[in-house]
């Protein structure tokens, strides 16, 4: 395990983003990414009725930035539309049935309704309540540093592209089978304190040539 990385931040990330930030000790979240539209840094993905479902915050560049590039640390957070209200709605349409929504859905609740103005704020917050409920004792931190554009991508990708993950039950499997790698919400929703375990045993599969 190494003492620290720069990771890309995602609000509520996949669970491959969990696997991937075990191997270090301290994480220190990329503020210094330049901003790009259509990316998982505002989008978390959970499993909806019919299929994936993708959950957008929306946001916008500071007054007086347009056209130039913009670290993620300077995105604010846009409210002029309800869309607190319907991702709340939307977890749960989506989580009610599930065993352990009930137990979670408050504190993930103040994490939307917060009033975070910047998209840093709430993943930094997002990313906060994900080690603590899966039991995750690092250093996390948000960093200013400057950090290599291209470099920075290629880790978001990689954790993106984590395949082959250890199925469990999940709401609407009946109907359209596994979803793999969607939001933490999406595993600690179902199974709560197991959610850890799963975690754990990915990341021994995952990376056991390493450890």
């Amino acid at each position: 395990m190494s003492a620290s990385e720069l990771l890309p931040g995602m609000i509520f990330p996949p669970v491959s983003w969990w696997i991937h930030a075990l191997k270090h000790e301290q994480w220190d979240l990329a503020e210094k990414e330049h901003w790009v539209k259509q990316t998982y840094r505002n989008r978390y993905e959970i499993a909806g009725p019919n299929d994936r479902q993708k959950l957008s915050i929306p946001v916008h560049k500071p007054h007086g930035s347009s056209g130039q590039k913009v670290g993620i640390e300077e995105i604010e957070i846009a409210y002029e539309e309800d869309w607190t209200r319907i991702h709340i709605r939307t977890l749960e349409s989506a989580y009610r049935k599930s065993p352990y929504y009930g137990h979670y859905s408050e504190s993930v609740e103040s994490i939307i309704n917060s009033g975070s103005r910047t998209l840093s704020e709430m993943i930094f917050q997002s990313v906060k309540w994900g080690a603590k409920v899966l039991g995750i004792e690092a250093k996390i931190q948000r960093s200013g540093a400057a950090c290599d554009q291209i470099e920075i991508a290629k880790r978001r990708e990689l954790m993106r592209d984590v395949a082959d993950l250890s199925s469990y039950i999940q709401v609407f499997d009946e109907r359209h089978g596994f979803l793999s790698n969607l939001s933490v919400l999406d595993l600690v929703f179902n199974l709560g304190p197991e959610a850890s375990i799963l975690i754990q045993r990915e990341f021994k599969r995952c990376y056991s040539d390493s450890l």
